[in-house]
């Protein structure tokens, strides 16, 4: 199951190098240039995120109910006390026989004692006890594991919302410089009589919802950085970040991918989900069998020891002083009344068994169904991105064409802005699609369990 399918191709070097020209054009913000990798993002956000911080914790806490679960299980019950007690004056007369005499009552108690209680057998409840524990450690290691998974695979979704924002921001910049061109254009062919008002009227129109269309996009990319500042740490209260990307979404493709059968089946024996399901049903199944170990009878070995003066065990002292004595036994106790209780406990606990069985199931069903429908997103933002690059190169044809036809006398200058806004239409969609595709291949090699996202 170490087998993986990641194999990074390097096509269609043309976009690639577009992206690398995009993300120069990005305009400084007004807050505090930050210089971010996908990988440092992750990174950074593995290192604060409270989520992480919060199931490691719970970890420890488990690591140590398991400690307590063995200890429980294997040492005895030890206890010692000491003691000093004042006792009021009595004379007592004592008569024996045809005598009799006065007997004075001690006027202090001294006494250390110690006791000694050890399990040897309780219907296996201890050993189940500790069976349990350790496997709660191995459900909170597991948790560790999905919570790192889930902030890494947020972080990268974040990162790559944050670059659509800025090269969004970036074109949305451009096709108003565009508009407006254009509206300049259509005003002196309206004043020349060429045009009527109602086109000068129509450019106007175009100006003001591309205005608006660029104040969404900044509204947008103020939100993309904001929420990757809050991830990685670099959030600041009084400027936004201004980050600038050092990794461009390259064509990282999954090539040689298996089909869809040996997908799953690695990814319902690798992903985390599926094995903290296995082991819930091991959980509950080990907490049945503890139930029912309360079932049985408790067989102790006790002991004591008494070190006193006096010593209540010892008859008619002659004279004060420290005794020692001790007893050995062995007990054995059921606790008949609670036993209605314990069997309804039982029968409890194996509905909780039918019902992890249950989810068991569903959940595998889930991770099938995650991996077929990241497998089709996956494929379906890579033909996207073979079919936006066509209409790219038909794009920029078309203005190449349209500006010899300008210079030639033979088209205006209108024409030409309209094939540029064409042009700039489709160098959008590519850069959308490529960060489309790059979501979708962290999703599909989360949901594959292909490997560890950001490295992990």
């Amino acid at each position: 199951m170490e087998r993986k399918h990641m194999i990074i191709s390097k096509k269609n070097s043309e976009t690639a190098i577009l992206i690398v020209l995009l993300l120069g054009m990005l305009f400084p913000l007004m807050g505090e240039e930050i210089s971010l990798s996908e990988d440092e993002a992750v990174r950074n956000a593995l290192d604060r995120d409270w989520r992480i911080q919060s199931a490691f914790l719970d970890q420890q806490a488990a690591r140590a109910q398991k400690d307590k679960a063995f200890y429980d299980r294997w040492m005895p019950s030890v206890a010692l006390a000491g003691g000093y007690t004042r006792l009021s004056h009595v004379t007592s007369a004592v008569s024996l026989g045809g005598a009799s005499f006065d007997m004075d009552s001690q006027d202090d108690s001294f006494s250390l004692t110690g006791n000694l209680n050890y399990t040897v057998f309780a219907g296996f409840r201890l050993k189940e006890a500790q069976e349990l524990a350790g496997l709660q450690v191995k459900g909170k290691d597991i948790s560790l594991e999905l919570t790192r998974q889930a902030v890494s695979f947020e972080t990268k979704r974040a990162y790559w919302e944050a670059f659509r924002a800025a090269n969004n921001t970036v074109l949305m910049e451009q096709n108003l410089a565009l508009v407006e061109k254009n509206r300049d254009l259509v005003r002196k062919k309206v004043e020349s009589g060429t045009l009527l008002k109602a086109d000068l009227l129509s450019a106007e129109m175009r100006c003001d919802q591309a205005r608006m269309d660029l104040e969404q996009t900044r509204l947008f990319r103020d939100k993309a950085y904001l929420n990757l500042a809050m991830l990685t740490g670099n959030d600041n209260s009084e400027a936004i970040p201004d980050y600038q990307f050092s990794t461009a979404p390259e064509r990282d493709i999954l090539t040689d991918l298996p089909g869809n059968d040996e997908l799953v089946g690695e990814a319902l024996a690798e992903r985390p989900e599926s094995r903290a399901a296995e082991l819930a049903v091991r959980i509950t199944e080990t907490s049945r069998d503890l139930s029912r170990s309360s079932l049985s009878p408790v067989l102790a070995v006790t002991g004591n020891y008494t070190y006193a003066n006096p010593n209540s065990r010892v008859f008619l002292q002659s004279d004060p002083q420290f005794t020692g004595t001790w007893y050995a036994g062995i007990s054995l106790s059921y606790d008949v009344g609670r036993l209605p209780s314990r069997l309804s406990e039982a029968e409890e606990k194996e509905t909780q068994v039918e019902k992890s069985r249950t989810d068991l199931s569903r959940r595998l069903e889930l991770i099938v169904q995650d991996v077929r429908n990241c497998r089709l997103s996956y494929e379906l933002a890579d033909r996207n991105i073979d079919r936006v690059s066509h209409m790219l190169e038909q794009a920029r044809e078309n203005e190449r064409v349209a500006e010899q036809k300008v210079n030639s006398g033979t088209a205006e200058d209108i024409d030409l802005l309209g094939a540029s806004l064409a042009r700039l239409k489709a160098e959008y969609a590519i850069v959308n699609c490529q960060i489309d595709r790059q979501i979708a291949a962290a999703d599909l090699i989360r949901a594959a369990a292909l490997t560890g996202i950001g490295g992990e």
